[in-house]
């Protein structure tokens, strides 16, 4: 179980704490036993989801429960070092502690070279100095000539590390916290992006999620060498359809496009997609994206339209393209393990991808017309199911028009002032906006606080009434306040203590003075 808490600090520190336990009736001193109850307190909320929400705050991470699972090591190698220097008191046992001593050092060294390698190995395969650096300088010079003040999204088509975005200071979809927003990974893998349980990438996404997520810039490279040299163990997410965005900046290594029809800060929506629930959203990605934008629009629209597969024979399929546009593919949940994947011929991606393991996203396939025959090879040991593939097409005309009216119905703001939106409209209706939810968000219209609607579980939208109105979004961290008292009572709490101290320590003083 990957989420299991990593506590092994070595065999020495075990002997060392029970050199303490089998002595804590002899034990005179107060921070031998306090360590002990250290330890017991560290190790209950293992064995008690009670005591690690109380840890965490009442709120569950979404991975590594035990992260403070390194302060229980902490407090072992303490309290066995206590153990091994009460043993010095024994005349008989000095040699053997001494001796247990330089094992102990010895071990610890082993065990942190030793998790080093394994995870070198293994995991991240650290590049040279060079290409770091190559791929900060790229970075960089990507990110600063990206001059716009608008409210956009930026993401890119390979990656390095899935926190790029926190180290390059631009605002895109991939971020990993294992103290998330769960909703936000959750609509993003029923919409076919690459997901964990922990986080999610940009890998998976179509022309219509770059409009629903309001992604503004593409970061391209088809530079061979600096995918091979700063991307080699990540994965690249090649979009290939660069076409429907205009080149802005062109690199020695890297492109900037433009998505002209990303939404500027929010845009209009029928008031059907509150009716959707993330969880109702079953199937597969595909049916998943006309569910929501037939939400957004009030009536049936489909953008991904099936297509009728053929099993020509284990793991060969034959599609005929029913109209133009763009074919993607994914799995069921499930198919077996599955890799490389060719269409027509030619090799397009790998399905299954060590760093994510098993996953199902969206996979582009290429541009077809009408009448086109397509052949699809999916690479597996084990046949996977005709029934199992879902294909559909992006009808090219569908999307033109979706993105014309995203553009036509996309809400600037007019003032921003810190994390402070206002907005100015004469028009009612429910206005999405592309602020992640959070409860932290006010939202005000003329001066009176309105209450905002929850959509998806992941954007934040309003209800505008009719007529000419201001409205103002504004943030406040709900725990900014209480976090602020309870920092300033227990700084209270240890100053009082210490005057105490100090006025115990003058009594005393003074009265052997006297």
């Amino acid at each position: 179980d990957e989420n299991a808490p990593q506590i092994y600090c070595g065999l020495v520190s075990v002997i060392g704490i029970l050199i303490l336990a089998i002595n804590i009736a002899r034990l005179r001193r107060k921070k031998d036993i306090m360590f002990l109850l250290l330890i017991i307190f560290s190790i209950v909320p293992i064995f008690s989801k009670r005591f690690d929400l109380l840890l965490h705050f009442g709120q569950e991470p979404i991975s590594f429960p035990f992260r403070y699972s390194f302060v229980i090591c902490f407090f072992c190698i303490i309290a066995a070092s206590c153990g091994l220097n009460f043993s010095f008191e024994h005349k008989y046992l000095k040699a053997g502690a001494a001796v247990a001593s330089v094992i102990f050092l010895t071990e610890t060294a082993f065990n942190a070279v030793g998790a080093f390698n394994y995870n070198e190995r293994h995991w991240f395969n650290y590049d040279n100095d060079a290409d770091f650096q190559l791929y900060i300088d790229e970075m960089k010079n990507a990110t600063e000539s990206i001059n716009d003040t608008g409210f956009y999204r930026v993401e890119k088509d390979f990656m390095r590390n899935i926190n790029d975005q926190m180290q390059f200071g631009y605002y895109g979809m991939t971020h990993y916290s294992s103290m998330y927003n769960k909703n936000l990974i959750d609509l993003m893998a029923r919409t076919g992006f690459l997901t964990t349980i922990h986080y999610h990438t940009y890998a998976g996404q179509t022309p219509l999620t770059d409009l629903l997520f309001g992604v503004r810039y593409l970061i391209d490279s088809d530079d061979e060498y600096f995918l091979s040299q700063t991307c080699k163990n990540f994965c690249l997410v090649k979009s290939y359809y660069t076409d429907k965005y205009e080149l802005v900046e062109s690199g020695k290594y890297i492109d900037i496009f433009k998505n002209k029809n990303a939404v500027d800060f929010a845009f209009w929506s029928a008031d059907n997609i509150l009716g959707i629930k993330t969880s109702s959203l079953e199937g597969n990605s595909f049916e998943s994206l006309n569910a929501i934008f037939s939400g957004i629009y009030g009536n049936q629209v489909f953008p991904y339209v099936k297509q009728d597969i053929s099993e020509k024979y284990a793991n060969f399929y034959e599609v005929e393209i029913s109209e133009d546009g763009l074919m993607f593919i994914s799995a069921a949940p499930s198919t077996p393990e599955y890799h490389s994947v060719y269409i027509n011929g030619q090799y397009m991606t790998d399905g299954y991808i060590p760093m994510f393991g098993q996953t199902f996203r969206n996979i582009y396939c290429g541009r077809f017309k009408k009448g086109d025959t397509v052949t699809i090879e999916i690479e597996s040991a084990e046949v996977i199911p005709v029934e199992n593939i879902h294909c559909y097409i992006e009808s090219e005309q569908i999307y033109n028009a979706i993105a014309e009216s995203f553009s036509e119905n996309s809400v600037s703001y007019q003032e921003q002032k810190n994390l402070s939106f206002s907005v100015e409209t004469s028009r009612a209706g429910l206005l999405i906006t592309e602020i992640p939810y959070d409860s932290g968000w006010n939202v005000s219209c003329d001066g009176k606080k309105i209450d905002s609607e929850n959509v998806l579980g992941v954007f934040l939208g309003v209800r505008v009434p009719q007529g000419n109105h201001k409205l103002v979004f504004n943030y406040e961290n709900d725990g900014l306040k209480q976090g602020i008292i309870i920092s300033v009572l227990s700084a209270g709490i240890c100053l009082i203590d210490w005057v105490l101290l100090k006025n115990k320590k003058f009594i005393h003083k003074n009265s052997e003075g006297g």
